[in-house]
C-alpha cells in the first residue's frame, strides 16, 4: 500500500508506532509530519473553500475561475502584495528581480503567467514559503520534522474548537507521516520519471517561528495547462495517481514505497492525555511562537487546559 491508514486506540500506541517508524529516539530528518484537528483533505491552503473569495478577488480578471490560470494569477498577485508590504515595512524578504523591476501600474500578471510552463517559479519558492507560514494562501502545504509539533497543532486545534463550541469538531485528530527517504528511493529507481513532489526548508535563522516548529513545506511542481481545470486533488491521491499512471514496474515501486504515506487517526478522547504530555515536554505556544505573541497564546492555552485538561 502506498498510502496507509491506522486507527490508533491510545496515545501510548501512537508513541510506540513513532518509535518503530523512526528507529529510536530522537527523531531524524528522514521523516516529516503534519497534524490536523480533523480529517480534512490534504490540500494546500489556496484550494480551501474558506479562501475562495480571497483568491477570486486576486485573480483580477474574468474567466472560468476553476481554471489553473485563474489560481496561478491569484497566487502570483498575493505573493507580490506580501512582498511589497513586507519590503515597505523594512522586513527582510528574498530578492526577486522580476518583483524589484515590476511597474505595478502597467504590469499584466495574466500575460506573464500565461507564458509560464511550470509552477511555482524557482525564484519565488522561498518567498512563497515565507508567505505561507504567515497565513497567505499558497499552493504549499506545511509539514514539520518533529512529530510533537504535529501533535501540538492537531491537539490544540481540537481543544480550541472544543473550548469555543463545547465539543470536539471530530471524533479523531490526524497525524500524517511521509518518509522523505522513501521519496528518494522511488525517484532513484524511476529511470528519470521522478515524482514532482518537492520540499523546501526556509532559513530558520531569519524566522524564529519556523525554527522552533522545525518547519518544512511541500509543493507539487505543475506543468501548466492553463485551459485545464485546476488540480486540487489531495496530495495523497495525487501521489497514488501519479505513480500508478507513470510507472511500469509497479510491483518494484510499491515494494520500495510500501506505506509511503501513513495517516494516523487518534481519538479526541486522548487529547487531554496528549496535551499534558506536550506541556510537560515544553511544547507550548511560548516555545513554538517565540516572542510576546507566543506568551499571550500560551496564557490562553493554559486557560483552556484548566477547563478541559485539569478539570
Amino acid at each position: 500500500m502506498l498510502v496507509s491508514e491506522f486507527k490508533i486506540k491510545t496515545f501510548e500506541e501512537f508513541l510506540m508506532r513513532m518509535y518503530t517508524l523512526l528507529g529510536g529516539w530522537p527523531s531524524s530528518n528522514a521523516v516529516v509530519f503534519r497534524g490536523q484537528a480533523k480529517d480534512w483533505p490534504l490540500v494546500s491552503s489556496i484550494y480551501r473553500a474558506n479562501n475562495y473569495e480571497l483568491i477570486k478577488k486576486y485573480s483580477h480578471f474574468q474567466c472560468d475561475f476553476d481554471s489553473s490560470l485563474a489560481y496561478r494569477v491569484a497566487e502570483e498577485n498575493l505573493i507580490l502584495e506580501f512582498y511589497n508590504m513586507a519590503n515597505l515595512s523594512k522586513l527582510k524578504v528574498p530578492k526577486i528581480p522580476r518583483f524589484l523591476s515590476r511597474n505595478n501600474a502597467s504590469f499584466n500578471t495574466l500575460n506573464f503567467v500565461e507564458k509560464l510552463e511550470k509552477w511555482p517559479l524557482d525564484d519565488s519558492i522561498e518567498l512563497m514559503a515565507l508567505a505561507q507560514h504567515y497565513g497567505v494562501p499558497t499552493s504549499f502545504i506545511d509539514w514539520t520534522y518533529d512529530f510533537n509539533v504535529a501533535l501540538y497543532f492537531a491537539v490544540f486545534g481540537a481543544i480550541k474548537e472544543a473550548n469555543n463550541n463545547g465539543k470536539y469538531i471530530s471524533d479523531e485528530i490526524v497525524i500524517w507521516t511521509l518518509p522523505l527517504y522513501k521519496l528518494d528511493l522511488i525517484n532513484s529507481n524511476s529511470f528519470g520519471n521522478k515524482i514532482p513532489l518537492n520540499f523546501v526548508t526556509p532559513s530558520y535563522y531569519d524566522n524564529e517561528n519556523l525554527g522552533a516548529q522545525k518547519g518544512i513545506l511541500a509543493y507539487w511542481e505543475e506543468t501548466l495547462c492553463h485551459n485545464e481545470k485546476v488540480n486540487d486533488t489531495p496530495l495523497d491521491k495525487k501521489i497514488e495517481t501519479y505513480i500508478y499512471s507513470n510507472y511500469s514496474d509497479l510491483d518494484c515501486i510499491i515494494k520500495t514505497a510500501n506505506e509511503f504515506m501513513i495517516k494516523f487517526l487518534i481519538p479526541t478522547s486522548e487529547c487531554k492525555k496528549i496535551a499534558k504530555y506536550l506541556y510537560n515536554n515544553n511544547y507550548n505556544a511560548a516555545f513554538l511562537f517565540p516572542g510576546y505573541d507566543g506568551v499571550v497564546k500560551s496564557i490562553e492555552e493554559q486557560r483552556m487546559l484548566e477547563k478541559f485538561i485539569i478539570g
